[in-house]
């Protein structure tokens, strides 16, 4: 059997990564895709929810990272996982799991997605979405406002303290292990659809085993 293709898609938060993880799953397929979202995968946390939202989650060490090396492994050996579901709204991990199954790719998604060596090694793909940080800023505060019920103060001041600081620390380094860099994001279409029309290719089990061999 021809092994699967492993992708790492890397970014600022609200960089467009997650649209972009997305689109590859819904153009090429679902049948196709399992997508392995790295927000899943923050550590439990204690106390209440004034104490966990103070919890740096742009640091490495927000994540479990042999949870996530394992899971992904798994998956490239052809077996099922049950991964790890966060609710944002209340910064804490829930008591639900996932079932992802292999597939002929996988996606792994996340600001750090390209932090961990093990991961980085095992990827056939790397890329990096590169979006400037005032549109990411005005990005995440639509989102955390409606979705997560922030305030605006406590989204900018998170963002000033922690987001901006640790994405200059531990996410842009990343930018030099990509393969592929996407300017401004999902907008960015001829890039997008570049990446969709070479992976398309690689659906075929000739074509993939070629690639994967090259």
């Amino acid at each position: 059997m021809t092994r699967n293709v492993l992708i790492g898609v890397a970014g600022g938060t609200a960089s467009g990564k997650t649209t972009i993880a997305e689109n590859l799953a819904e153009q090429i397929g679902p049948e196709h895709v399992a997508v392995i979202r790295l927000d899943d995968y923050y550590r439990p946390l204690e106390g209440d929810m004034a104490a966990r939202r103070l919890t740096n989650f742009d640091h490495p060490e927000a994540f479990e990272w042999p949870l996530v090396e394992h899971q992904v492994a798994e998956l490239v050996s052809g077996r099922s996982v049950q991964a790890p579901r966060y609710d944002h709204a209340a910064s804490q991990r829930g008591a639900e799991t996932t079932t992802i199954e292999p597939r002929p790719f996988l996606v792994v998604e996340g600001i750090l997605a390209l932090w961990s060596e093990a991961l980085r090694e095992a990827m056939d793909i790397k890329i990096f979405v590169d979006v400037p940080s005032e549109l990411r800023l005005a990005r995440r505060l639509r989102r955390d406002i409606r979705d997560r019920g922030r305030t605006m103060d406590s989204v900018l001041e998170q963002f000033e303290s922690t987001v901006q600081p640790m994405h200059e620390a531990f996410c842009e380094p990343t930018r030099a292990c990509a393969d592929l860099i996407i300017p401004h994001g999902a907008t960015n279409r001829v890039a997008v659809e570049m990446v969709l029309f070479r992976l398309k290719g690689l659906v075929d089990p000739d074509e993939r085993r070629r690639f994967l061999a090259s």
